[in-house]
């Protein structure tokens, strides 16, 4: 007689098994809408794909290291690097991808500023990928940038091969308008005080006028008396991140890329690696400038009077180093029929920082630690990104007159 077993059914958990399929579809989506393709990658090519988006700091670095060797490469001159970057940016210029050859939050902005829609169609289309490109590359001249402007040429001029279409046309987007746009904005969006008031002499060297807090001799001899504001250069705190990086190196082993995984959710640490390596390698600013551990220290702060304020954070003007040290040209960007004028009108066309005398007097300045200067790299890092924004075609919305209308 032969052998019967019995027919088991294996019974597997169901609610497990629900929640893992469920939690790979919402991933799937959320790579998909947030223009991250790897998953399709994977499906077509079966190896994953480095990706720009905004939460992958891993592919960045990789991006860095691809980009430092061709800055790096004595066969590729100024021109050539300039002229690859510009032909990979055509792509955006085809019609098919048209929306994402601009910033596309720029047209909502507009709005909110109650510009007319025939007007603000006309601003939108000026500002372009390759318009924003090129105000890189311009102020790249302006600012004596050479390794810099080899940089953002080397990012843009695909080095790492992608295939053409859509996805080259996500990872330019991405380099431009959110790697690099959010670089420059991040420490200075819209929005020590006694050492900055005796350093500029409780003066407002835009208007000349002079604080309610001066002496009484200093009011009395002033044209204009008024309240003046301690302005921060760089809105935001923000540190170099290396030391995190190599902390969690250590804490999850010798795979670096899952360090800087589990990095990207940190407390921002991403974004601060990303805005530091920007004005390091295409503002040339110093490994240890552009920092910025307490917003209000004197090193990152002006006094200003309100409307020289409301202007200096909406980048109607900034300050352009000369080659005297603490000197700077001001540099204003309205247009000539006098729109973007609001606050930006200054008594000299220069302006000298020294340390202040008194009680802290020259014989005192090398126990005040780093003095109380405004820091030359965040000054710089203002001023790159003060330009990028007007030459770009994006200053209209940097207007302080139609906001104020608004």
């Amino acid at each position: 007689m032969p052998l019967r077993l019995p027919f088991v059914v294996p019974v597997l958990p169901v609610e497990p098994i629900v929640k893992a399929i469920l939690a790979g579809w919402d991933l799937f989506w959320q790579g998909l809408l947030s223009g991250d393709l790897q998953w399709l990658w994977w499906i077509w090519n079966g190896t994953p794909m480095w990706t720009l988006s905004d939460r992958s700091l891993t592919s960045y670095i990789k991006l860095q290291e691809v980009a430092s060797t061709i800055v790096n490469d004595p066969t590729l001159s100024d021109h050539a690097l300039a002229e690859r970057a510009r032909a990979h940016l055509q792509i955006l210029e085809r019609p098919e991808f048209a929306k994402w050859n601009h910033l596309q939050w720029l047209a909502d902005i507009g709005r909110e500023m109650k510009v007319e829609p025939r007007e603000l169609e006309e601003l939108v289309s000026a500002a372009t990928a390759r318009r924003f490109f090129d105000a890189m590359m311009q102020t790249a001249d302006e600012f004596n940038l050479r390794n810099g402007r080899r940089h953002a040429c080397a990012e843009t001029q695909d080095p790492l091969n992608i295939s053409r279409g859509l996805l080259v046309v996500l990872e330019l987007h991405t380099l431009l308008f959110m790697v690099w746009w959010h670089a420059m904005w991040y420490p200075c969006p819209p929005g020590g005080p006694a050492d900055i008031l005796r350093r500029d002499n409780y003066t407002c060297f835009m208007t000349g006028t002079v604080d309610e807090r001066a002496t009484w001799a200093r009011r009395v001899s002033a044209k204009t008396v008024g309240q003046l504001y301690i302005v921060p250069i760089f809105t935001h705190q923000i540190t170099d991140p290396c030391t995190d990086l190599q902390q969690e190196r250590s804490r999850l082993g010798p795979e670096p890329e899952d360090a800087l995984t589990e990095l990207d959710d940190i407390g921002g640490a991403s974004q601060y690696y990303k805005t530091l390596n920007f004005f390091r390698t295409f503002g040339e600013i110093p490994h240890d400038g552009a920092q910025v551990s307490e917003v209000g220290t004197p090193q990152n702060c002006l006094l200003l009077e309100r409307k020289a304020r409301l202007a200096f954070r909406h980048m109607t003007w900034t300050l352009v180093a000369t080659t005297i040290p603490n000197t700077y040209k001001i540099r204003s960007y309205t247009s000539p029929d006098g729109a973007c004028s609001y606050g930006t009108s200054h008594i000299h066309e220069y302006v000298t920082f020294t340390e202040p005398t008194g009680s802290h007097g020259a014989g005192d300045v090398k126990s005040q630690g780093p003095g109380t200067l405004p820091d030359p790299n965040l000054l710089r890092a203002h001023a790159i990104f003060a330009n990028v924004i007007h030459l770009s075609g994006m200053g209209f919305m940097c207007d302080t007159d139609r906001w104020l209308r608004s």
